[in-house]
């Protein structure tokens, strides 16, 4: 729990050992934690270039560009690990949440169905369909998707969020206020 500490631990073993990509990932998701995203970006960067079949730290180092409001640098980064083996349904839902901030609204909903259907049971990829149907104001297809994310992640702040926007989409004002209230309490 002492981030700062983790921070020169990392750091020293670097130092050590510069070539070894999981150090560098690890001291760049903490420079990250630890509001150094310029700093964490390079050494995610780097990182990469030292293990690039490694989704593991491609993905570390999406997270960093997401830190950095680089949405485009994130987006990048995920279409080289899914161009190749091994991809994970959580790696489709990262990519559609990048598009969706990048405006690419149909590929994003391409990309969480394409989670779901790989991982019937992963509730961010409903979670981010029940919320990008919402934005595109076809409220009648998020409703499905924010009960199946509701169903697997009940004790959820963001989907019990999401339903609550839905509901006030629909015009059920008292409903969302539920929504909206379980989601302070959670």
């Amino acid at each position: 729990g002492d981030a700062e500490s983790a921070h020169a631990f990392y750091g020293h073993a670097v130092g050590l050992s510069p070539d070894t990509a999981s150090y560098r990932q690890r001291l760049g998701e903490w420079c990250c934690r630890l509001g150094s995203v310029a700093e964490g970006v390079a050494q995610l960067e780097r990182a990469v270039a030292l293990a690039p079949r490694d989704s593991a730290v491609a993905c570390a180092l999406s997270g960093a560009y997401v830190a950095a409001n680089d949405w485009a640098g994130a987006r990048r980064v995920l279409d080289k690990v899914l161009a190749g083996k091994g991809m994970l349904a959580a790696h489709y839902c990262l990519r559609g949440m990048a598009l969706q901030h990048l405006g690419e609204l149909d590929a994003a909903l391409a990309d969480f169905k394409q989670a779901a259907h790989m991982d019937t049971g992963y509730a961010d990829a409903w979670l981010s369909m029940a919320d990008l149907y919402r934005v595109k104001g076809e409220i009648d297809k998020a409703v499905p998707c924010a009960q199946q994310a509701l169903a697997l992640a009940p004790g959820s702040a963001n989907v019990a969020q999401t339903c609550g926007d839905i509901e006030l989409a629909q015009g059920n004002s008292r409903r969302a206020a539920d929504h909206f209230q379980r989601a302070t309490g959670l």
